[in-house]
């Protein structure tokens, strides 16, 4: 099991997840800080980042939970450029920085975890501008993971579903309610999301 001592939230905006999911984070105990990104804006990626860095945390596990589903359009035909320009943005360009970032660190320790939502969406040309860029994160994840074996790092997709539309930590309460009839705490919970964290 991996002890967790301390955890970073970040949102694209400190809202209820957020709130709510720190202050479920102190309730076990855990010390806890969260930033605040425009996840559409790279350079405010980047300065959450360097932000992060201050505080000097080790980070062992990121889990990339950012999912914008930016429209759903029946006339695919029409659909706006800006539909992949923001999608790609936050659902692809942003968790690869972030990755970018943790990945050599963990492997200069000989230890990581990284996990990228990613989305079950198939044959939706009403959703392109999201699916394209779930399917261009996918493909990014699937090649550094290549790169990982032996490396004590590892790093794979999860599908987002299982997660609250937020970039946080939270977990839907029908979801959290579901879990518990089956794992008696929440470290066992942990432990079942960071067993997804295999090499792909």
């Amino acid at each position: 099991n991996l002890n967790v001592s301390e955890v970073i939230l970040w949102d694209d905006n400190h809202g209820f997840w957020v709130a709510k999911s720190e202050e479920e984070v102190k309730a076990l105990g855990v010390k806890c800080h969260s930033f605040e990104a425009d996840l559409n804006d790279i350079p405010s990626v980047m300065k959450m980042l360097s932000d992060i860095d201050a505080l000097g945390v080790d980070i062992e596990v990121v889990l990339n939970n950012a999912g914008l589903q930016i429209a759903y359009r029946p006339e695919y035909c029409v659909t706006p450029p800006e539909d992949f320009t923001v999608s790609f943005n936050v659902n692809t360009i942003a968790p690869a920085m972030i990755c970018y970032h943790y990945l050599p660190g963990m492997l200069e320790k000989g230890f990581g975890r990284i996990v990228n939502t990613t989305s079950g969406i198939d044959k939706e040309p009403e959703q392109a501008g999201y699916s394209a860029a779930k399917a261009a994160l996918d493909k990014i994840t699937k090649d550094m993971a290549s790169r990982l074996g032996g490396t004590g790092v590892t790093m794979n997709l999860i599908v987002a579903i299982i997660f609250a539309i937020t970039d946080g930590f939270g977990i839907a309460e029908s979801l959290k309610e579901l879990l518990y009839e089956y794992f008696s705490n929440s470290q066992q919970i942990v432990d079942v999301v960071l067993g997804f964290a295999q090499n792909i």
